[in-house]
C-alpha cells in the first residue's frame, strides 16, 4: 500500500484536528485527534513531554525549546508573529531547536522527499533542518544556511531541501528546525513559522529475525528490537554474551556462512532469518591458596586457548605476613608474576602462590612510606561482603593488598578487613560494598579494618559524606563534618583497629609511615653503660641488656637480663662483648618489663626537676675503677640525654650513697658484681671453692655471687 502523504506542521497559534491516514494535509494545533486505524501521529512536546533538544541529548538554558499549547516557548516569552519584533536572544550564544515528534506505527514508513522550513529572521541567523531517530542517530542533515543576513526589518525566509534519495522513517523520529545566530549585533531575532514535510506513507515489509548459541551452554544472545521483528530496509542489533570459560567466535547463517566476527552486529535481514552465535570452549587456569600460608581470597580463574598467553591477575586480596607474592607454582614450574603465562593443552590446571620473605619492613624505612587503601572498584577488587555473607572461599583473615616501596624494594602491605560479628564480636555484622561504585565503597557500622602501623604514623581516612561515629585504636570515637579524619597513632603495636560505628562512603583509609628511628651506642670497654630510648628497640649482637629491681635496703639493684627486645620507655643497663659502635633499631612493642627500679630521660633534663622530697638521684659512674649508681660528681646538674638513673631514700647520715648490681643468669649459677669495699658478714670463697678469710681480696664468692672486693 502507498499513500501520498504531505503534511504541514504549524509553529504558531493555529487551531486544528488529525485527520485520517489519506489526508492530503495535517495541520497541528493545541488539540490533536488521531483515527483508530491511524498508522502515524504527529505528536507536540506537550502531549508527548518530550524536549526536544540538541544531538547530544543535552538539555538547558539556551539549548532548548519547550512548546505550550500550540506557541513555542523561549525563556517565558512566546516567539512572535511577523507584526511584532521577534525573540530577543542577545544573552543566548548556544544552538537552537523547534520541531517536532513523529511516531510511525510497526509495519509503516514514511518515505520523505521534501522538506520545507520557513522563518521569520531579523539579522544575522544560520539555520539547517535535521531529522534524526530517538536515539539521536541522524538519518540525515540537510542545509539551508543564511548567513550575515542584514536586512534589520522583519523577512520570511523559505528553504526547501529535496534529498537525492528519499529517506526512510520508521518507528519515532524527529524533524527539527535547528537555528543560531553568526554575527555580532547587540540583538538577534528569528521566529520559526513553518515546517512542511513532503513523503509517501507506505506498508512495510517486516521480516523476523531468530537465534541460536552453539555449542547451548556457551552464552546468550540480545536482540535490539528484542522482538527480533524488522521492517524491510531496517536493521537490528545482535549482541552475543559469553559464558564464563567460553568466547564468542562468530555469527553465522543457516547455511554456515560467517556473517561477522563483532561480537555486536547490526544485521539487515532481506527475509525471515537465523542467525547463529558461535563460542569456543576456553581452557581454565585456576588459582588455589589450599595448602599454603596465604590468607584472603584465591583470584578467579583466566581462561584461554591452548598456547595462549594470559596475564596473571591481580592478586589484592590475599596476603602472608611479612612476605610478597612473587610467583605462582604449578608444583613443577615457578612462573613470575611480573610475566605471563602459556595456557596448556590441559582442560584445567591450577596454580598456587609464591611468597618471598621481605627483606625490609616498614620499621627500616630511611624516608617517608605511603600506602593507600581505595575502596572504589576503579582500584580495588569488587567488594561485596555484607550481612555476614561471602565468606564461604575465605582461608584464615581477609585483607587488601597495596604494595609499598621501601628503601628501594617493594613489598605487600595489608590491612585485614572484617564484617562478620562471629569474628569482630560486635552487636552485628558490617558490609563492605562497591560493586556499584567507581570511586567508594559503602561501609556500614560493625565493619573493622586492621592496619599496620609504626610509632607516629599518619592514618588519613577519606569519605565521600560525613564521617560518623569511627573508633581508631579504642580510644576515641570520631564524628567530624568533614570528609577527612585526620589521626596520629603514638605508640608500640604492630597493628591497630579501625572500627566503623556508624556507615559512611569511604573512598580511602591512607597512611604514611615514618623513616624508622636508631640510637648507636659506642662503647670503649665491657664496662656497663645506662641507656633510655621511648621507642621500642631490638638489642643488637654483642650486647647484653638488664633492668635492675632495688632492695628493701636500697644498697643493692638485683639485675635480671632482657631478651631480644628492650620495651620503649625503658631504662637498662648494657654491657657490650667488646669495645664497637651498636645500633639500637626501632622495632615493634615487646613485653612490658616488672620491678624495674630504673629510670630515665630522652633529653638533657636539670636533675632538680627529677628529684622529689625525700629523694636523693644516683647516677651511673665509676669511682676508683668501681661501677656502681652514685650521687653525680659535683657541680653535675644535669642527667643527659638517653641515660638512666635511680631515685632512692636520701640517706639519714651524710656520706657518699652508693647502690651496687648484682648480674644474674650465669650458666655456673654464679653472678658477679661490681660494688664498693663494704661487705657482709657471709662467708667468702675463692673460684675453686675454697673458704677465705674477710679481709680477702679480688674476685670471690659469696653467698653463690661473684664478687669483686678490692
Amino acid at each position: 500500500m502507498k499513500k501520498q502523504l504531505f503534511f504541514v506542521l504549524a509553529l504558531i497559534g493555529l487551531m486544528g484536528g488529525g485527520k485520517n491516514l489519506y489526508a492530503e494535509e495535517i495541520t497541528i494545533g493545541r488539540t490533536l485527534e488521531f483515527a483508530a486505524d491511524a498508522k502515524y501521529q504527529v505528536v507536540s512536546n506537550e502531549k508527548a513531554s518530550v524536549t526536544i533538544s540538541d544531538g547530544n541529548g543535552q538539555t538547558g538554558t539556551g539549548k532548548t525549546l519547550y512548546y505550550k499549547g500550540s506557541s513555542i516557548k523561549f525563556s517565558e516569552k512566546s516567539f512572535r508573529d511577523l507584526t511584532s519584533s521577534g525573540e530577543n536572544l542577545t544573552s543566548f550564544n548556544e544552538d537552537c531547536y523547534a520541531g517536532v515528534k513523529i511516531v510511525i506505527a510497526d509495519g509503516y514508513k514514511i518515505s520523505m522527499s521534501q522538506i520545507k522550513a520557513r522563518v521569520a529572521v531579523f539579522q544575522n541567523f544560520t539555520y539547517k533542518v535535521v531529522v534524526s531517530d530517538e536515539k539521536k542517530e541522524y538519518y540525515s542533515s540537510l542545509d539551508k544556511v543564511i548567513t550575515n543576513y542584514a536586512d534589520a526589518s522583519a523577512t520570511n525566509l523559505d528553504a526547501t531541501i529535496t534529498p537525492s534519495t528519499p529517506i526512510e522513517l520508521t518507528g519515532t523520529v524527529y524533524v527539527r528546525l535547528h537555528y543560531w545566530f553568526t554575527g555580532n549585533n547587540a540583538s538577534r531575532y528569528l521566529a520559526p513559522l513553518e515546517l512542511t514535510i513532503k513523503g509517501d506513507l507506505q506498508e512495510a515489509v517486516q521480516y523476523t529475525v531468530t537465534s541460536n548459541v552453539s555449542p547451548a551452554v556457551a552464552g546468550s544472545v540480545t536482540m535490539n528490537p528484542e522482538s527480533g521483528v524488522v521492517t524491510s530496509g531496517g536493521s537490528l542489533t545482535l549482541t552475543a554474551n559469553a559464558n564464563t570459560g567460553y568466547r564468542f567466535e562468530n555469527w553465522t547463517d543457516a547455511l554456515g556462512n560467517e556473517l561477522s566476527k563483532n561480537a555486536v552486529y547490526s544485521y539487515k535481514p532481506t527475509a525471515n532469518a537465523t542467525v547463529n552465535a558461535n563460542f569456543i570452549k576456553l581452557n581454565a587456569v585456576n588459582f588455589s591458596l589450599t595448602g599454603t600460608e596465604a590468607n584472603g581470597f584465591a583470584p578467579e580463574p583466566v581462561y584461554g586457548l591452548a598456547g595462549e598467553e594470559v596475564d596473571f591477575p591481580k592478586s589484592q586480596l590475599m596476603y602472608a605476613a611479612g612476605k610478597t607474592l612473587t610467583a605462582w607454582t604449578d608444583g613443577t614450574n615457578t612462573y613470575p608474576i611480573s610475566g605471563k603465562y602459556t595456557v596448556t593443552s590441559a582442560e584445567s590446571v591450577t596454580l598456587t602462590p609464591v611468597f618471598t620473605d621481605n627483606t625490609v619492613s616498614l620499621l627500616d624505612a630511611t624516608s617517608d612510606v605511603t600506602v593507600s587503601w581505595k575502596l572504589g572498584s576503579q582500584y580495588a577488587p569488587v567488594l561485596t561482603f555484607q550481612n555476614g555473607t561471602n565468606w564461604n572461599n575465605v582461608q584464615g583473615n581477609a585483607y587488601l593488598v597495596q604494595q609499598a616501596v621501601v628503601n628501594g624494594q617493594t613489598i605487600d602491605v595489608g590491612m585485614m578487613f572484617e564484617t562478620r560479628s562471629s569474628q569482630t564480636g560486635l552487636s552485628g555484622d558490617g558490609k563492605i560494598n562497591n560493586d556499584r561504585t567507581d570511586d567508594w565503597a559503602q561501609v556500614n557500622e560493625n565493619t573493622v579494618f586492621r592496619i599496620p602501623v609504626v610509632r607516629n604514623s599518619k592514618i588519613t581516612m577519606k569519605a565521600n559524606d560525613k564521617i560518623y561515629p569511627t573508633t581508631i585504636d579504642g580510644k576515641k570515637d570520631y564524628d567530624t563534618a568533614t570528609k577527612n579524619l585526620d589521626y596520629t597513632y603514638i605508640g608500640d603495636a604492630k597493628e591497630i583497629d579501625i572500627v566503623i560505628h556508624n556507615g559512611s562512603y569511604y573512598s580511602e583509609i591512607t597512611v604514611t609511615y615514618p623513616p624508622s628511628q636508631s640510637f648507636s651506642l659506642t662503647t670503649a670497654d665491657t664496662e656497663p653503660y645506662s641507656l633510655y630510648l621511648d621507642y621500642p628497640v631490638t638489642i643488637p649482637e654483642g650486647i647484653e641488656a638488664y633492668t635492675g629491681a632495688l632492695d628493701a635496703a636500697e644498697e643493692t639493684l638485683k639485675m635480671k637480663e632482657v631478651e631480644g627486645t628492650i620495651p620503649a620507655n625503658t631504662a637498662v643497663i648494657v654491657k657490650s662483648a667488646t669495645a664497637d659502635t651498636y645500633v639500637f633499631k626501632e622495632t615493634y612493642t615487646a613485653a612490658s618489663i616488672e620491678s624495674n627500679s630504673l629510670k630515665g630521660v630522652t633529653a638533657d633534663t636539670d636533675i632538680a626537676t627529677l628529684v622529689t622530697a625525700g629523694n636523693t638521684l644516683l647516677t651511673l659512674g665509676t669511682k676508683g675503677g668501681k661501677v656502681a649508681f652514685r650521687k653525680p660528681a659535683t657541680g653535675t646538674t644535669q642527667v643527659k640525654a638517653n641515660k638512666a638513673y635511680l631515685l632512692v631514700n636520701t640517706p639519714s647520715s651524710e656520706g657518699a650513697k652508693t647502690v651496687k648490681m648484682i648480674f644474674d643468669g650465669e650458666t655456673t649459677g654464679i653472678s658477679e658484681f661490681t660494688a664498693n669495699e663494704d661487705v657482709t658478714n657471709a662467708p667468702l670463697f675463692n673460684l675453686n671453692g675454697q673458704r677465705v678469710n674477710a679481709n680477702a681480696k679480688g674476685l670471690l664468692i659469696k653467698n653463690g655471687k661473684k664478687i669483686i672486693i678490692k
